[in-house]
């Protein structure tokens, strides 16, 4: 789990950890209001258990974060210049944000990495705008919340597959899957893109939400399958869904499918230009999951043979 330290100055030296994938309530300073969507976006008084108050910082390099709400596992967001709460696409540089320690204070201000002149604020009313350097309205605290107190969510995020300490899904686990059908061919070993895995969480988050089983449309190599926490897991859905079941489908003459037969999740583990994957899963609160799997560069291009 990766930690971003930000070092503020109150009287004496204090140091303050924002740690991704843990859960934080977000007050505002000014009127001592929590953010969220009990039922709109909202600043308020809350309940001590409210999940629409508790938000999620998922660290997206470069001191940018998501900030996704637990209750329904939207994100905050300016992609359409209003402040709102919403499922994202790819790429949304809208819904990525910097949070900056006030110094001389254990405040943050929060403004947007798309346009980095407007910062969370409520000076007359919830939104994102440019601000004056000392309105109270836009500084805000993130409280800790206890999660081993905390009832669960009504939608399961279990975003902390993305650095592999879920059950479910391994990091090594999946690499390995992956580059052993890689070596059955005698291609070179694929790497693991903690950024390709990034966008294949945002996207198995998308698809989980919105109950939709479909691609990116990004460009990206990209396999997708889904499965059921108590039956396969996602290796084995690469291994043998993806790998073994597709193989009786290719033609190893012509390293590509036989015609009218479906192998395409098969060549792009294989494709040899291929260099890096990144995966992510998402798990549904019927018990299923989805599982997302990107490729750099993408494999399956122009018709030719895998490798």
């Amino acid at each position: 789990m990766k930690k971003i330290i930000l070092s503020l100055a109150v009287c004496c030296f204090l140091s303050f950890t924002l740690t991704a994938q843990e859960i934080y309530k977000i007050k505002n300073n000014w009127k001592g209001t929590y953010l969220n969507t009990n039922e709109a976006l909202q600043v308020s008084g809350v309940n001590e258990n409210w999940n629409s108050a508790q938000w999620e910082f998922i660290d997206a390099g470069n001191e940018q974060f998501r900030i996704m709400n637990v209750r329904d596992a939207t994100f905050l967001n300016i992609e359409y210049d209003e402040l709102r709460c919403s499922t994202i696409e790819i790429g949304w540089n809208s819904a990525l944000w910097r949070i900056n320690p006030v110094e001389g204070t254990n405040s943050f201000k929060i403004n947007n990495v798309w346009k980095p002149n407007l910062f969370l604020n409520i000076e007359e009313g919830l939104g994102c705008t440019a601000i004056l350097e000392g309105w109270l309205s836009a500084r805000w605290k993130l409280e800790k919340v206890n999660t081993n107190t905390t009832p669960t969510p009504t939608v399961e995020t279990n975003d902390q597959n993305t650095n592999a300490s879920s059950d479910l899904f391994n990091i090594q686990r999946a690499l390995d899957a992956h580059n052993d059908l890689r070596r059955e061919v005698g291609v070179p070993p694929l790497v693991w893109s903690s950024d390709l895995a990034a966008k294949a969480q945002l996207w198995a988050d998308n698809l989980a939400l919105t109950n939709r089983f479909e691609h990116s449309n990004t460009g990206m190599g990209e396999n997708i399958a889904d499965g059921w926490v108590s039956g396969d897991p996602p290796e084995t859905r690469i291994f043998k869904g993806w790998g073994e079941d597709e193989k009786p489908n290719f033609n190893p003459a012509t390293r590509k499918c036989y015609r009218g037969k479906v192998c395409g999740h098969y060549t792009q583990i294989v494709w040899r230009n291929s260099t890096k994957v990144g995966c992510g899963v998402k798990v549904k609160a019927d018990g299923g999951y989805i599982l997302v799997c990107n490729y750099d560069p993408p494999g399956n291009m122009n018709n030719g043979p895998a490798y």
